[in-house]
């Protein structure tokens, strides 16, 4: 019988504390771009649904009447910085929600996200008529979150289109 030592084979301590500080390292630089990625997400996402809900309000106007999309309040009295969005149907006519009316839709954002209304005149709602057209009004949509934004642009007949703000023109709110 030969006398013969198999020799074992494994990782020393040093290459071992060498592999886990590359890999800190690494995440260290992975994790903030991991985050931006996620931010980006969220606010196309957002972007989308509303989108689809603009689109909701187009058709349920065609077929109802009147429709108000309303941020924040179910007053539909302001649209800054609003953290959910309804769409209403307005039997009355009268660009607010009474009582005997109806909540169509309702979307809320996610925790932080923020949603401004700027139109050309200024209405603190959307309107959509009984044609599904936007009443005289056309504007953006502007979404906000950890500091970047994304607008949502509806033009008066209500077509909508999504642009990506890489550097903001208007700053988020804070």
């Amino acid at each position: 019988m030969s006398n013969t030592r198999q020799r074992q084979r494994a990782f020393t301590l040093i290459e071992l504390l060498v592999c886990i500080t590359i890999t800190v390292i690494s995440l260290s630089y992975a994790i903030p771009s991991f985050q931006s990625m996620v931010v980006k997400s969220s606010l196309s996402a957002s972007a989308n649904a509303l989108t689809g809900l603009l689109y909701r309000g187009k058709a349920a106007g065609a077929s109802k009447g009147s429709v108000l999309l309303c941020g924040g309040t179910l007053l539909c009295e302001e649209f800054k910085q609003a953290h959910n969005v309804k769409l209403i149907h307005d039997k009355n006519f009268n660009r607010r929600f009474d009582a005997g009316e109806e909540v169509l839709y309702e979307m809320e954002l996610p925790k932080g996200m923020t949603l401004s209304w700027n139109s050309f005149r200024a209405k603190p709602w959307i309107h959509f008529t009984h044609s599904g057209h936007l009443w005289f009004q056309n504007g953006n949509l502007q979404l906000c979150y950890k500091e970047k934004q994304q607008k949502v642009i509806l033009n008066k007949i209500g077509k909508t289109r999504i642009e990506k703000m890489e550097t903001a023109d208007k700053k988020c709110p804070p």
